[in-house]
Order: structure tokens, then sequence, then C-alpha cells
């Protein structure tokens, strides 16, 4: 999220004074989503699933399920390049908007509301084979499969670790004041209805026993790419592709990296003309 310089100017001046109001304030921020009308589902589903609370799936082909979730004010869009791909390869797709973001009808939404569409999709769709999700999707998506999603493979592109290092960032990068932080931190949490520890990868990932790739990229400016790094070492099956160059979004326009998640995917080694040289940083995977 780009935080404006006068917001953090108004804070500097007023957070240490006001730190309750400002701290609201900051919490609808937060949770404000603003996707782009460019962010809308492609074209083609079978059906649109409603899923409850303002979420929906848009459901194309068939064969094993793999359900898509999106990053924070975006959308099903974001993770079109994967769409055709997969149902070329036998796969039934479930791209899910999560609720808040509509477009037409932008409204608020938090990690427990994403995480509740994956579950809510799989109560109505079925166990999905493989999750892909990228940052709020990719943290969501792990939360969810320790409450009992049950996907056969889950992809992690840009994802948190924690949602407690994302509102460190938020609070860092807002000039927040220390009191105004930890009411923000109230208001998010009484939102989401679930402490942030809720939200701790390092909580439940001992129970999480499908593979995990992990794709993210060094220079990610949204999500560190240490964040990556702690899930690489807490996750018993998992796997790190990493990418340099291509920050927090442009990583899912990027055609290695979607080859190699295919391959992920279909459980077929990556291929060699994508992984890199010698010495070359571009990609390149890291087993656990």
């Amino acid at each position: 999220m780009r935080i404006p310089e006068t917001y953090r100017v108004l804070n500097r001046l007023l957070s240490p004074v006001l730190p309750g109001f400002m701290g609201r304030l900051a919490s609808k921020l937060f949770l404000t989503a603003r996707p782009s009308h460019g962010s809308a589902a492609v074209g083609g589903a079978a059906s649109v699933v409603a899923l409850g609370n303002g979420a929906h799936a848009w459901v194309y082909g068939s064969g094993p399920a793999v359900f898509l979730l999106h990053g924070w004010s975006a959308g099903p869009g974001s993770l079109s390049p994967f769409v055709s791909p997969l149902l070329e390869r036998g796969y039934q797709v479930v791209a899910i908007r999560a609720p808040g973001h509509d477009p037409d009808s932008p409204g608020q939404s938090h990690p427990t509301a994403f995480m509740d569409s994956l579950l809510r999709a799989r109560e109505i769709l079925g166990r999905p084979a493989v999750v892909i999700g990228h940052s709020m999707g990719a943290g969501s998506a792990l939360a969810a499969q320790s409450q009992g999603l049950g996907a056969g493979r889950l992809v992690l592109i840009a994802g948190p670790a924690s949602v407690s290092g994302v509102f460190d960032r938020f609070i860092r990068q807002s000039a927040l004041s220390e009191a105004a932080g930890k009411a923000f931190r109230r208001e998010v949490v009484q939102a989401a209805g679930r402490d942030e520890s809720f939200f701790d990868a390092a909580r439940y990932a001992g129970e999480v026993d499908a593979p995990v790739l992990l794709v993210h990229d060094m220079g990610d400016q949204e999500i560190p790419y240490a964040e990556a790094q702690a899930l690489l070492g807490i996750l018993p099956r998992s796997q790190l592709l990493t990418t340099s160059g291509l920050g927090h979004r442009r990583i899912l326009r990027d055609t290695r990296m979607l080859n190699d998640v295919l391959a992920f995917v279909t459980s077929r080694p990556p291929h060699p003309s994508n992984l890199p040289a010698s010495g070359e940083s571009r990609h390149g995977l890291a087993p656990a």
C-alpha cells in the first residue's frame, strides 16, 4: 500500500496528541480495498458462485480444482495468466474475488475475510487440488490450510509470514506514534475477529504437510524477501523460487515464473530452461 506523504505529515503532527482518533482513521485506510476495474475476472467462466459476505468465485472448465486468490486491492484478473495454461492441462480453475473487492462497489476487508472465502469455496465446490495465492491471498491460503482447507499443494507468491509484520510496516510507513499504532492494531483485530497471532505461520507451520512452493522477488518492496526465507525455514515440505527485478506485482506476469509454477502444480520438475545458469540470480529454486 502506497502511503501519501501528506498523510504521513498529518500523522507526525496529530497521532502523538490524538492517538485513538488517528489509530481509528488509520484502520479505516488499511481495511478499505481499492480494486481497479482492470482486476475483474476474465471472461468465459462456466458459472459464478456466491461465497457469502460479498465474495464470489468464477469457475472455468472441469477436472481437479485449482483455487486462485488475489492480493489486497486486486482481483481475479491479477492471476489471469494462470487460467488458460491450467485449463489446457486439464484443471478446473476457481478464481475467487475476496470480500470488499468488487470494483463497482469496493468496501472493507481483512485477512479473516480472505481466509473464509477459501474455506467457503471448499465447502461449496469441494477440496482443491492446488491453491495459488498472491500477497494477502497467499498468507490467507496458508492460514486456511491450517483450518481444514485440505489443498493438495500450495503456491504462495509474495506472501507474508505473519500479519504482525504487515502491521509493523504499515505503522512505520504511515509515521503513526506508538500509541496510535496500538490503537490501529486494536481496531483491525476487532474488525477481523482474530488476534494477529492467529495469522503467524510459525504457530501452525509444522502441521502443514502439503508441498508448498514459495515464490518471491528479492526486491519486493511490499512484502520483504525475508518473509519467504522465514516460511522456507518453518514449512516442512517447502521450496523457494527466487526472482529478481520483478517486485511485488510484475512477478505475476513473468513467463518463467508461470512455467515453474505450472511444473510444480503438475508435479513435474521445472524445465531446465527455466532454471538459472551458474551464477545467475534471475531465478532459482531453493529446497528446504
